[in-house]
């Protein structure tokens, strides 16, 4: 009987050691798994990155304890996003004109994947606190690295179209047809044409665009060259037919995004203008051709997210230069290289 408690032990001993073993492999396995994912990302513009970081910093948020002078939480899967590429870059010049304005419609989403990676700003203590309660990386993390194109982009003019780009719109139909949209009316415009819906009610029908690529009139936007009355706000996720720009009126801008995070929040800049080297730009920015001035930093330029874990304190997005963001201020005053964190 001894004898074969001895042997049970063993083998249960033997067991938890295999189990244990196990384990590791597979934190190595999916460790390797992340870092090619992570990797792969990176350099095709980071869309998994995008959500990789966001859905590990929900976690973050959600597992912290704080043992003593040490911060835990689940880990971090947050990795910078370098561009290979000069910006504006080959997808946004095909769809932009003008340098410029595919310049700044390529950084304002950048802007935009930086804040929705770090939850919009809305936990004051996203970064873990070092011993003296100092925030790790100084509460900064640098979200993109990039080069620009010598004269490309003009910063009053990247926040004139953050200020008029829409990040989402509101849909003011009656979404009667089967694929979304449509209007419920007595009777259809002369530019509509009548749908099959469950939704009608009696004397009503459901009316959209004759022109099935006008996703946008069906939803309430109109189709258009220009922006007329208000009807203001450019709208790029709404198709429209014939090359013509989808404009909304109710709808959150990019800026807009930004600044009503729960914590509210801010764009700011280190940058220098240079002098305007062609004609000023016109009193509608984002559709005319703009002006060739340009941010006056030296590359690498950085775009970078701040949180410095004081809940009365507003979180920002900073584009600087990639230097200036390695020498961020700290809580305590202290300047020093690569105090924002980088991966």
């Amino acid at each position: 009987m001894m004898l074969n408690i001895k042997k049970n032990k063993k083998g249960i001993e033997a067991g938890g050691f295999n189990i244990i073993i196990g384990i590791i492999i597979l934190l190595i396995s999916a460790g390797v798994i992340l870092f090619v994912i992570l990797g792969s990302a990176s350099k095709v513009g980071g869309k998994t990155n995008i959500e990789t970081c966001r859905g590990s910093n929900v976690a973050v948020v959600a597992t912290r304890q704080q043992i003593l002078t040490e911060s835990l939480s689940s880990p971090r899967i947050c990795s910078t996003i370098t561009l290979d590429s000069e910006v504006p870059t080959k997808t946004y010049k095909e769809e932009y004109e003008h340098d410029n304005k595919a310049a700044a419609y390529e950084v304002s989403d950048m802007i935009k994947n930086c804040w929705y990676m770090w939850l919009e700003g809305s936990n004051g203590d996203v970064f873990p606190r070092e011993w003296g309660g100092r925030a790790i990386g100084n509460g900064c993390f640098v979200c993109y690295i990039f080069n620009i194109k010598e004269g490309a982009l003009d910063y009053e003019y990247l926040t004139g179209v953050m200020n008029k780009r829409v990040y989402s719109a509101v849909d003011t139909s009656n979404g009667c047809a089967d694929f979304g949209g449509g209007f419920l009316k007595p009777t259809c415009g002369s530019d509509e044409k009548e749908t099959s819906s469950k939704k009608t009610n009696s004397g009503d029908k459901c009316c959209i665009k004759k022109d099935y690529m006008d996703e946008c009139g069906n939803k309430g936007g109109i189709c258009s060259t220009n922006s007329e009355g208000d009807y203001y706000f450019e709208y790029d996720k709404w198709r429209c037919p014939g090359g013509k720009t989808c404009y909304v009126k109710e709808q959150i801008t990019y800026m807009g995004y930004l600044e009503k995070g729960s914590r509210g929040g801010y764009l700011d800049s280190r940058v220098t203008e240079s002098p305007v080297t062609e004609s000023p730009v016109t009193e509608s920015p984002v559709t005319e051709s703009p002006a060739v001035g340009g941010i006056s930093i030296n590359n690498p330029i950085a775009i970078t997210f701040h949180s410095y874990g004081r809940e009365d304190d507003q979180t920002f997005i900073r584009i600087s230069s990639l230097e200036n963001a390695q020498k961020e201020e700290n809580l305590l005053g202290w300047f020093g290289k690569d105090d924002c964190l980088r991966k």
